[in-house]
């Protein structure tokens, strides 16, 4: 349970993995390879090869992909910052109340 309440720690300001260099590559190749691919396929039809797949399917993976490259870039710059995220956890007292400023 404890390593759940982490990941989600994850994602507060302030917090951060301990490795964003990794993550921030790993954003920044996903990003190219995405784009890449999109690419070759363009580049493919454009000289008469054919991709067995209607426009319709053809269209459906591609926004698929753009979603899920989206929501990892989102994720990625969330827990590889200091800087941006849900708001920090309020300071709590002893008695289990949020502490004021």
């Amino acid at each position: 349970m404890n390593k759940l309440i982490n990941w989600f720690n994850l994602y507060r300001k302030g917090e951060m993995v301990d490795n964003p260099v990794a993550w921030k590559n790993g954003q920044i190749s996903v990003t190219l390879v995405t784009a890449f691919i999109g690419a070759i396929i363009a580049l493919a039809k454009n000289y008469g090869y054919q991709i067995p797949l209607d426009e319709i399917t053809q269209t459906h993976i591609a926004y698929t992909v753009i979603a899920l490259v989206g929501l990892f870039n989102v994720n990625a710059t969330l827990v590889s910052s200091e800087k941006v995220g849900l708001p920090p956890k309020p300071d709590i007292d002893s008695a289990g109340k949020a502490l004021t400023g």
